[in-house]
């Protein structure tokens, strides 16, 4: 509520009434700020040194209205603009709450939490320089376990457009800001999208704010930026984050992904700074430890828990079983698989446990890694339990496997060398022999 604020008229000394003018302009102020959860800024170049700019920012539909927004754009060489008033085209609704529950979010005049997602987006030229960086501040945050008071937020993106021309940078594609439960162990990935030659690498930094300068907010002891609640574990490679949440409340995080090309120069980053919306729940959760990877066919093979490794040009299917305590409880498997892995299918069978059969013809894909999420999703009223799952498939140049099948013949009690048998191509590692 905006509300309106009242300053009193009774006489008093005046020391007093310009303690309470303060005071109530302090107040005014509080009651215009936007308390928005987070958000961050993409770029993807569309030729001719044209950048179209996306900001998505989330707000809590128990704050006030989102406002017009502004972009500040400043280069090292000497550059530095404002673009006000970006265009907004579109607004959702995000709320993690079942489907028979919808209207009772405060976006909708009930008492849930309802969050909405806004996104922005402009497009801009700018012209070859070192390093660009496009920042979006607002005052005010909601209040949360991990920061001191309520501190603006700051949200930036830089990218050097020199060394690499017209690179598009990562785009995050969960929209939903994580709700999870309290003393029920979280695995969560916010499900980056990158270009397959780039290669990414995730790590906490400070969440910041603006106040004339950019400069880091202040952290509530034992919390810092680097670790936002004790034991969040962020994975470098992945951009996974589990850790085991203990107290109820908002738990801010900042995630960086650096960019780097083929030959591993810093080509950019983006930043998001999001909140774990930590809540009691009735219910358990999908098993943070669910999820492995099970039957592989084709030209594959699991190589860790969450880790597959491929050949090149060739075909392979891979199980994922998902269970949740609740047996009572149906689940429902959800992937950004088709955004990472090109032309890769995903279908699922059962309910709880759930299982997802995942393939991929790998034909032209080029090698590295590449990561894709599965989320499951309980049905559990109001609000749904949810888990991520982070997996790995990397692709290896050609074919990798031993070869053709094949027979030997061989009398008891002598050995036979299988190296000198095998049709695939050289190298590799033999687990047992190759002497038998």
């Amino acid at each position: 509520d905006r509300g309106s604020c009242y300053i009193g008229a009774e006489p008093t000394p005046l020391t007093m009434r310009l303690t309470t003018l303060l005071a109530s302009l302090t107040l005014c102020t509080s009651l215009f700020a936007e308390h928005l959860p987070g958000g961050d800024i993409t770029y993807h170049c569309i030729g001719n040194s044209q950048y179209e700019i996306t900001l998505k920012l989330w707000r809590e539909c128990s704050g006030v209205p989102i406002i017009a927004q502004s972009l500040s754009f400043s280069n090292t060489c000497g550059v530095s603009f404002t673009l006000n008033n970006i265009p907004q085209i579109s607004q959702q609704e995000v709320s993690p709450i079942c489907p028979g529950q919808v209207g009772q979010t405060t976006c909708n005049g009930g008492s849930l939490t309802g969050i909405e997602l806004y996104t922005f987006r402009t497009t801009a030229f700018l012209s070859p320089c070192a390093l660009w960086t496009i920042g979006w501040n607002t005052c005010c945050r909601n209040t949360s376990v991990n920061l001191s008071l309520q501190p603006g937020i700051y949200i930036e993106t830089k990218f050097n457009n020199v060394i690499s021309p017209c690179s598009s940078s990562p785009v995050f594609s969960d929209d939903m800001p994580p709700f999870v439960c309290v003393d029920q162990p979280v695995s969560y990935d916010p499900g980056v999208v990158a270009d397959p030659a780039q290669t990414l690498r995730y790590r906490f930094i400070d969440a910041r704010r603006y106040t004339g300068a950019v400069e880091p907010v202040f952290y509530s002891a034992p919390y810092s930026g680097a670790e936002p609640f004790t034991g969040m574990v962020l994975d470098s490679l992945t951009g996974n984050i589990s850790f085991l949440p203990t107290i109820q409340g908002y738990v801010v995080c900042v995630v960086e992904v650096n960019t780097y090309n083929a030959n591993g120069d810093w080509i950019g980053s983006v930043m998001r700074d999001f909140p774990f919306v930590v809540q009691a729940c009735t219910n358990n959760v999908p098993d943070a430890t669910s999820g492995t990877t099970g039957a592989i066919t084709g030209g594959a093979a699991t190589t860790g828990d969450y880790e597959v490794t491929a050949c090149g040009a060739s075909t392979f299917c891979v199980d994922i079983t998902v269970e949740d305590a609740d047996a009572s409880q149906e689940l429902t498997l959800t992937s950004n698989v088709d955004l990472v892995l090109t032309g890769a299918t995903i279908s699922v069978t059962g309910t709880n446990p759930a299982v997802a059969t995942v393939c991929w013809n790998t034909t032209g894909a080029l090698a590295g890694n590449y990561n894709f999420t599965i989320t499951a999703t309980d049905d559990a009223c109001p609000t749904p339990g949810a888990q991520n799952y982070t997996y790995t498939v990397t692709v290896v140049e050609g074919a990798f496997g031993a070869g053709d099948d094949g027979s030997a013949e061989i009398c008891q009690g002598t050995s036979v060398d299988l190296s000198t048998l095998i049709t695939g191509a050289p190298g590799g590692t033999w687990s047992d022999g190759p002497v038998v």
